[in-house]
């Protein structure tokens, strides 16, 4: 685009997009040495641009997380460096506590645990994997007397119990073997309800893309979860209102999207590519390399993820926005083995963490969220 379309897509100014370009916010393609207003401007750039000034409104205080800068932060710690020496237990202990628990195992889950899970099988058992996750944590709340608890350390120990059962339940929906995704870390536990096979490689891999799932501050899900927080709902209704919101084709449910796109050998659409480039990070998502870095080694000649990698190198060679943690988490799922589908899952899993932590936050605020909507329908006859 040229200076004056650019400055009238933005709306502003021609002045202030100059103003712009000399702050480093946007970047003008300036060719054969040409003055500012010769520069020609990228749409996609753009409409990132557009995007970060609308996500730029603070509605909450919160000490959980941090994405400014191009980083993501745990709690004033660098998300990807945990993501390459922790598990997610302690990840989750950062979050929740502001102190990570090393070494610490959940607990196992008892198949007398998971009675409603088990009834509730049969009835979601055709459902995609993010309706099966909803329907199993509403079966899930009638097990948990204590759940009502909002302080921390009750939140916490509710936490432990919800995310574990849920696995452990999602497990006997799939029709996966209890066992494996009823004890030890996580991370196995995790893969072994989605139907991969656990070996070291595989489990960390798995651990990678659950901390970097974790927590990404206040998103779409997340401030449902906190709603709902904020009115004492317990834990479970928490995790419920995450999920749900996780489930649309805009935030988790992107995921998928993503995910068919690869897996039927479509290239990204260069106008608008699904999985490309990220309004909070315009120097590309810092989660998406250590996902993708892991993951290329089991690219086999011929594979979607073989294909995957090529659709990303040629895009990056044409200049267009790098790729989204979706495309991560595809490619980590490809690499496991995992069935369509279910890339969002790793990210729905990882996710309650993170909801789990802004709840106890929430509660300890004591306050209720109640935006005012900004009115721009009729006025009344007369006023």
């Amino acid at each position: 685009m040229t200076s004056r379309q650019a400055a009238e897509r933005l709306g502003v100014k021609l002045e202030t997009l100059y103003a712009y370009v000399a702050r480093g916010l946007l970047r003008g393609i300036a060719k054969n040495g040409a003055a500012p207003h010769g520069r020609r401007y990228a749409e996609h750039e753009l409409e990132g641009f557009l995007a970060r000034r609308r996500w730029s409104r603070r509605v909450v205080a919160s000490a959980v997380s941090s994405t400014d800068g191009g980083r993501l932060l745990y709690r004033g710690r660098d998300a990807v460096a945990l993501a390459e020496r922790s598990s997610f237990e302690e990840v989750a202990s950062l979050l929740w506590a502001g102190e990570p628990e090393d070494g610490r195992e959940w607990p196992e889950v008892a198949a007398g645990r998971l009675e409603s899970a088990t009834r509730a099988a049969g009835a979601v058992r055709g459902a995609p994997p993010v309706v099966q996750a909803q329907i199993l944590v509403a079966a899930l709340t009638a097990e948990d007397e204590t759940r009502s608890a909002t302080d921390g350390a009750s939140v916490r120990a509710t936490a432990t119990k919800l995310v574990t059962r849920l696995v452990a339940g999602f497990a006997v929906v799939r029709g996966r073997p209890l066992e494996a995704s009823s004890r030890g870390p996580m991370a196995a536990r995790v893969l072994s309800a989605l139907g991969g096979r656990p070996t070291s490689t595989s489990v960390r891999m798995t651990d990678r893309a659950l901390v970097l799932s974790a927590e990404h501050e206040l998103n779409a899900s997340t401030f449902a979860a906190r709603v709902a927080a904020s009115t004492d709902a317990d834990p479970y209704a928490v995790v419920g209102a995450g999920i749900a919101t996780l489930s649309g084709p805009k935030h988790g449910g992107m995921t998928d999207r993503v995910d068919a796109m690869f897996r039927a050998r479509r290239s990204p659409d260069e106008d608008a590519p699904l999985g490309f480039g990220h309004p909070l990070y315009p120097d590309g998502d810092p989660r998406t390399p250590p996902l993708l870095a892991a993951a290329r080694g089991a690219a086999r000649r011929g594979s979607v993820l073989a294909a995957l990698f090529a659709s990303l190198d040629a895009m990056a060679a044409r200049g267009r926005p790098a790729p989204t943690v979706d495309v991560g988490l595809v490619a980590t799922s490809l690499a496991l083995g995992l069935d369509p589908g279910l890339a969002s899952m790793l990210f729905a899993f990882g996710r309650t963490a993170g909801w789990i932590a802004h709840a106890i936050e929430q509660y300890a605020m004591g306050e209720l969220i109640r935006p005012r909507a900004r009115y721009v329908g009729p006025l009344p006859e007369g006023g």
